[in-house]
């Protein structure tokens, strides 16, 4: 594994970067319902991207593992969806390298009205109510009552120092973690998924390969 090198800050899960705003925690359970994909993706810089789907490619990773290429040449452009959508009620850490392609992927790819009563969820192409039901295009709609709402155990978004100031991030926790090679170590690839238990059973896998 010594062909990859990557510094943890450079290579982070998405939902470390996002957090519901304060204002709007009412919300919370449901958008986490909907961001909760993209929230355990990795994400990976153009300059990371040749050894990390080499290594991926190479390596039996015992889970689900997905990441997205953010490319260099990313613009940043965003067409964004106005008040009332999820969008709006997430923010992007801006310190971070990956807040343009979030943010453009958040208003183009999940842009949900977020009603407060049925009436206006039923008009809506692309909606979402507090309950977290969850209607998308094409008239699918889902609504996943495998965990309540409002259990914060299965929380993940939320930026790292400001909503878990002294507790691990979900997405880090170690104690169920599982290395997938002895020459990873400490920081770097990492695939998250929540194994059906609280905070503690979330699984991080992988590292840098130094020695």
């Amino acid at each position: 594994c010594g062909e990859l090198r990557v510094n943890e800050a450079e290579l982070p899960f998405a939902g470390e970067l996002l957090q519901v705003r304060s204002e709007e925690q009412t919300w919370r359970g449901a958008i986490e319902r909907v961001l909760g994909g993209l929230g355990r993706s990795l994400l990976v810089r153009d300059k990371d991207y040749a050894a990390m789907s080499a290594w991926v490619d190479s390596h039996e990773v015992r889970t689900k593992l997905i990441y997205y290429h953010v490319h260099a040449h990313f613009a940043g452009r965003i067409q964004r969806c106005g008040t009332g959508f999820l969008p709006e009620k997430v923010e992007v850490q801006p310190k971070s390298w990956a807040q343009p392609w979030l943010l453009a992927k958040l208003h183009h790819d999940f842009a949900f009205r977020c009603c407060d009563n049925l009436d206006e969820f039923r008009r809506e192409e692309k909606a979402l109510t507090r309950r977290g039901q969850i209607k998308g295009g094409g008239g699918r709609h889902e609504k996943d009552d495998r965990r309540t709402i409002d259990n914060p155990q299965f929380f993940i978004l939320g930026w790292s120092n400001t909503e878990y100031p002294s507790d691990p991030h979900p997405l880090h926790d170690q104690s169920a973690a599982a290395v997938l090679c002895a020459d990873f170590r400490a920081a770097g690839v990492m695939a998250a998924r929540s194994c059906g238990r609280p905070r503690r059973c979330r699984r991080r896998i992988g590292v840098t390969c130094a020695r």
